[in-house]
């Protein structure tokens, strides 16, 4: 069986190059409306994955997801959080998406961040999302951390600190 198709998912995942990647991920940024720095390299996609999933998550659906660790502290959090995002965004769309996890996100496997990249992209496609603008911080109202597109950065430069071993 080929290695880029996923039957539970019912169509093949490219695995897309890394400039690609960057590009794709930047356009979901600003499609969702989050006006955060543009990613510029695998490696700074890679350290800052998990809490931009997060935040790309809840912009897009318009729900916190529940049990994310605002403030990671840990490549374990880190982790945790991916793996939370993943398992929401599963349910979201009704598709089992194991083969992408948590750890992998974090570690930077380049096939998982664009396998995920690509789910995300689709669903702004579907749900005519791509027209917005602007990153509404009311959606984490009182959610300290997570306010405004501070909190990528913030996070950017927390796990930036933390060395990830595979």
């Amino acid at each position: 069986m080929d290695d880029n198709v996923n039957p539970s998912a019912g169509f093949i995942i490219q695995v897309e190059d890394e400039d690609v990647l960057l590009s794709n991920t930047n356009k979901l940024l600003s499609a969702v409306g989050i006006s955060a720095k543009r990613i510029k390299s695998t490696e700074e996609l890679s350290r800052v994955a998990s809490s931009l999933f997060v935040a790309i998550f809840e912009s897009l659906f318009h729900e916190k997801i529940v049990g994310v660790i605002r403030t990671p502290k840990s490549i374990d959090d880190y982790e945790k959080n991916a793996q939370l995002v993943i398992d929401s965004l599963s349910d979201q769309i009704q598709l089992d998406l194991k083969h992408i996890n948590g750890r992998s996100i974090v570690t930077g496997d380049i096939r998982v961040l664009s396998n995920l990249v690509h789910i995300l992209l689709r669903i702004v496609s579907l749900t005519g999302q791509e027209s917005l603008t602007t990153y509404d911080s009311s959606l984490f109202a009182g959610d300290q951390g997570a306010q405004d597109d501070n909190y990528l950065m913030e996070h950017h430069y927390m796990q930036e600190s933390l060395s990830v071993s595979v």
